[in-house]
């Protein structure tokens, strides 16, 4: 009869361990308002993973959008490939709930003017903070964006951090005042650049347009 109570209350043990496995969340979040070098703070989101004990790497995705309310489960169904990278989401200066004035397509600062900011530096103090204030990171950073998002990549790898190792944009040109999207939905000859930054390494593919009409 002992016997016989052991086994069932082991059973419901270890079904009820199951339980509580299966329903952990993919990850943790955490919110912040991260200091910018002349003290506007950035409202961002960072999503941690819990299924795994090994330091992983950041992907860091900036918006003008608002990056809203998502749970940890929302996110992990969007991203399911991604639940083993920490995930940080961050409304750019004056959007939403962060902090300062927002400049529509910010120009690059003058690097002589030592106050100067712009979405570089944004990115630059947002990675720097994250480094320090971030627990289980391997010390490596992508940053990733479509449209709006993919041009807030590139001027984050104009003066990149230096673990800032690898971007991935989408639809995004090189220079933003140069012009617009035609009917057909193409870019001139001189917006159309790939770029990627890998350890450091800025590589810069200029093709013309009828080049890109082929891909």
């Amino acid at each position: 009869m002992f016997c016989k109570q052991f086994r069932v209350a082991l059973l419901l043990l270890l079904v009820s361990a199951g339980a509580a496995s299966a329903q952990q969340a993919p990850f943790t979040r955490t919110e912040a308002m991260v200091p910018m070098r002349d003290g506007v703070k950035l409202y961002t989101q960072v999503y941690t993973p819990t299924r795994t004990n090994e330091a992983v790497p950041m992907l860091l995705l900036r918006t003008p959008y608002g990056i809203g309310d998502a749970t940890p489960e929302q996110l992990a169904s969007a991203v399911a490939e991604l639940t083993d990278y920490i995930i940080v989401r961050q409304d750019i200066r004056g959007r939403f709930k962060s902090e300062g004035q927002f400049v529509m397509l910010r120009q690059p600062r003058d690097p002589a003017d030592k106050k100067a900011i712009d979405e570089g530096t944004d990115t630059y103090d947002t990675i720097e903070w994250l480094l320090k204030n971030v627990s289980n990171h391997n010390g490596r950073v992508g940053m990733v964006g479509t449209s709006y998002g993919a041009w807030l990549s590139v001027m984050g790898m104009l003066d990149p951090h230096p673990a800032l190792k690898a971007i991935v944009q989408q639809a995004s040109p090189a220079d933003m005042w140069l012009g617009r999207l035609s009917s057909q939905r193409r870019l001139p000859a001189q917006l159309w650049t790939r770029i990627r930054v890998h350890d450091g390494i800025v590589e810069r593919d200029h093709r013309s347009d009828q080049d890109h009409r082929s891909l």
